[in-house]
């Protein structure tokens, strides 16, 4: 009986075991980071004192809170050709228009594209152990920072739905960063955190190789969905 060659077989077998493995791209890529819990977070967080009022709503040179762009469209009878509020109708008009005072529960700064600022970060309770966070977007602002928490892991991304039809909708995934956690204030139902993400610039558009996202939040959790 003819021997087969053992060392030709030997490379076949380390060239098929090569090619089953996943590629080292794919082995070290991550999409799940792990939460820096702390005791106590010692940033200033004095930006949570400052508030506006709801977008478009805004004080008039006759010292009226009135109402500008995206407004219920009842409301312009109730004004004179000058903008000014009847005064008949000023009670019926604050019954439509949203006065309240919104406090800030964002403060951060960002390369992203289309973001000029955002004040603002509401929070989806899943359970008592996860949440999903998104800031706002509003006329200026069309890029949203993304966060889902899990016990201890979280996951980041910014969605971009830009106001350019070239662009379209973009999704610019977490290269690295950290988001640390106030344990203290978490186990009472209150989110307050510092994080400094850095993103994939998914345009590859300009001299920027990573669009960044980092500041502070501070918002109550509230109840599960």
């Amino acid at each position: 009986m003819k021997k087969q060659p053992i060392l030709p077989l030997l490379l076949l077998t380390i060239i098929l075991f090569n090619k089953c493995k996943p590629s080292k791209t794919q082995k070290d890529s991550k999409t799940t980071f792990t939460i820096n819990w702390v005791d106590k977070i010692d940033s200033n967080f004095d930006f949570t004192q400052k508030w506006t009022y709801p977008e478009g709503v805004y004080r008039n040179e006759f010292g009226q809170l009135t109402c500008d762009g995206i407004c219920p469209v009842e409301i312009e009878a109730m004004k004179e050709t000058n903008g000014r509020i009847k005064a008949d109708s000023l009670e019926a008009f604050y019954e439509i228009i949203d006065t309240t005072h919104l406090f800030f529960s964002l403060e951060s700064e960002s390369n992203c594209p289309e973001f000029a600022g955002a004040n603002f970060v509401y929070i989806e309770r899943k359970s008592d152990q996860q949440i999903t966070i998104y800031s706002e977007t509003n006329a200026a602002t069309h890029s949203t920072l993304n966060i889902e928490i899990e016990q201890s892991i979280y996951k980041t991304w910014v969605d971009l739905v830009s106001i350019n039809p070239q662009v379209g909708n973009r999704k610019f995934n977490l290269k690295n960063g950290e988001l640390i956690i106030d344990k203290q204030y978490w186990e009472q139902g209150v989110l307050k955190a510092e994080f400094n993400f850095e993103f994939d610039n998914g345009l590859k558009e300009g001299e920027e190789e990573v669009f960044f996202w980092r500041g502070r939040m501070y918002e109550e959790m509230g109840g599960r969905e």
